[in-house]
């Protein structure tokens, strides 16, 4: 008999666990979740209930590695006091509110060397000058 693995996280239901309350697979768990379409109204509902109980909240972090895409929007600026650059990351929020898009925000101070710094920690198709 194999050994459940450890929570991460701080005991926060993964779904592993969600899959096992509700007698089904991790894949059929997360194909509901992503795409309820393409599983049955019984199905979503008995996931739905175990999610519910549970309290499962989707981990963005655990999808981009099983998926190996993040849906990260990278935001560099120079300065965060200056209004113009304030106005700028004010509206790339308010647009991408509603998308599943994350945005992750960098602060350059003007340097070319911090820019550089920023950029290690973005996806290479993601930069744009």
């Amino acid at each position: 008999m194999t050994k459940p693995r450890s929570r991460r996280g701080g005991g926060r239901p993964t779904i592993a666990d969600v899959a096992r309350k509700a007698g089904v697979g991790a894949i059929t768990v997360s194909r509901a979740l992503r795409e309820p379409g393409r599983v049955s109204e019984e199905l979503r509902r008995q996931i739905q209930a175990a999610v519910d109980e549970l309290g499962y909240v989707p981990d963005p972090n655990a999808r981009a590695l099983a998926s190996a895409r993040a849906e990260v929007f990278g935001v560099l600026v120079p300065s965060l006091t200056n209004n113009v650059f304030a106005e700028v990351v004010r509206g790339i929020y308010d647009s991408l509110s509603d998308s599943p898009f994350r945005i992750q925000l960098g602060n350059t101070h003007y340097s070319g060397l911090r820019k550089s710094g920023c950029c290690r920690y973005l996806p290479c198709s993601a930069l744009r000058r």
